[in-house]
C-alpha cells in the first residue's frame, strides 16, 4: 500500500502543479500489508498514463489542455482525466476468447490419413471433413463408393460435429429403444461420424461412409486421429 499510495500522491501532486497550486503535505502512512490488486492498478496506469493524457477531448488532448489553459474549465479536464485514470485498467485489460478453427490445409491431412486406412482395408467410401459448425471442407469419394454414401457420410459428420460426441450415440440410443432420438433436428442415427477434438474443444468432425458401420467408424477415427500429427507437420 505505500507504493500504491505514493504513485496516486504523485498524480495529485502532477495535476496540482498544472492548476498552479501548491503540493500537499502528506502525513506518512502506518505500513500495510501488501495488495497485490492495487499494484497491477498502478502498473497499468504507469504503463498507459501517456496514451491516457494523449485522448483528445473537444479537438485537444488533456495533456494538452492541462499545460495550457487556464480558465474555469481546467477542473473539468482533470475530473476526466482522473476518470479514464479509473476505467482505463478494466478497458486496456478486456479482452475477446481465442477459438480454434479447423483449418482447410488441415481438414485435407485428415481426409488423407483417412483415405490411405481406407485403401489399406480395400474399403469403397465417402470421407467427409465438417468444420466445428457441421459444414463441409472436404468430401471423397472412393472409386466405385455408391452415390447414396455421399449425404450419408455428410450426415454422420455433421451429427458428430454439432452434437460433440460420434453419431454412434443416436444409433445406440435408438437400437435401446429411444425411438424419440430419431427427432432430434440434424441428428443422423448412424454410425461413423467422430469429431476431431483439439485441447479438449470438438473443432470439426469426420465421417465415412459406404462399408460396415464398424468399419465406416474405425476409418473415420484413424482421420480423427490423425490431427495432432498434422499440426505439428505444419508447425515445422
Amino acid at each position: 500500500m505505500e507504493e500504491t499510495s505514493s504513485e496516486v500522491r504523485s498524480v495529485f501532486d502532477i495535476l496540482r502543479e498544472r492548476m498552479g497550486m501548491p503540493p500537499i503535505q502528506y502525513v506518512p502512512e502506518p505500513p500495510q500489508e501488501s495488495n497485490s490488486w492495487s499494484r497491477q492498478i498502478v502498473a497499468t496506469l504507469r504503463s498507459h498514463w501517456l496514451t491516457i493524457s494523449r485522448m483528445s477531448f473537444g479537438g485537444a488532448s488533456l495533456h494538452h489542455q492541462l499545460t495550457t489553459r487556464n480558465d474555469m474549465r481546467k477542473p473539468q479536464m482533470i475530473l476526466k482525466m482522473l476518470l479514464l485514470l479509473v476505467i482505463a485498467p478494466a478497458a486496456l485489460q478486456a479482452q475477446l476468447p481465442t477459438k480454434r478453427v479447423l483449418t482447410l490445409n488441415l481438414a485435407k491431412k485428415i481426409a488423407a490419413a483417412a483415405e490411405t486406412e481406407a485403401l489399406r482395408r480395400g474399403a469403397t467410401v465417402v470421407i467427409a471433413v465438417v468444420d466445428d459448425g457441421g459444414y463441409l471442407l472436404v468430401l471423397e469419394r472412393l472409386d466405385d463408393t455408391q452415390v447414396a454414401s455421399v449425404e450419408v457420410g455428410i450426415a454422420k459428420a455433421r451429427t458428430a460435429a454439432i452434437f460433440r460426441r460420434p453419431s454412434k450415440v443416436f444409433e445406440d440410443q435408438v437400437r435401446d429403444g429411444r425411438v424419440a432420438a430419431l427427432a432430434l433436428p440434424g441428428a443422423a442415427p448412424l454410425q461413423g461420424g467422430v469429431p476431431i477434438i483439439f485441447e479438449g474443444k470438438v473443432i470439426g468432425a469426420i465421417g465415412v461412409s459406404g462399408n460396415t458401420p464398424q468399419e465406416d467408424e474405425d476409418i473415420a477415427k484413424v482421420g480423427a486421429a490423425a490431427l495432432a500429427a498434422a499440426i505439428q507437420g505444419e508447425s515445422k
